[in-house]
């Protein structure tokens, strides 16, 4: 049996694809630690981008400037907030679990371990 897992988590708990930007703007100014959290960056980072970040010489970096930015563009087009991160940001998720085919004579119990197995 094999199993695929991604490297890479995107959204951490308790951040779901279907947060809206408002949810993650709501939930990090609920706490201001929250605000200054760097696990945060790639999140907030890849909403950034989705929303058409400008281009500039140095792009925000810092939890608290990405989160600025992205407030400010939810201000201004309220249509924003109501968008979804998963539909903002490709959501690596955990591949099936591939289970490996095996021929009958591979999984058929030798002759001498049937007989001995006690009865059903």
């Amino acid at each position: 049996m094999t199993r695929t897992t991604s490297s890479e988590r995107l959204f951490l708990d308790p951040l779901t694809p279907n947060w809206t930007i408002a949810d993650l703007l709501d939930w990090i100014a609920a706490d201001d630690v929250r605000c200054h959290d760097t696990k945060l960056t790639v999140v907030l980072e890849a909403v950034d981008r989705a929303l058409g970040a400008p281009a500039a010489a140095v792009a925000p970096s810092s939890p608290v400037a990405l989160v600025r930015a992205i407030a400010t563009r939810a201000a201004g087009d309220p249509t924003l907030g109501a968008r979804r991160l998963g539909d903002l940001v490709a959501v690596p998720t955990l591949a099936p679990v591939v289970a490996t085919v095996s021929s009958p004579r591979e999984t058929a119990v030798p002759d001498d371990l049937a007989s001995s197995a006690p009865a059903a």
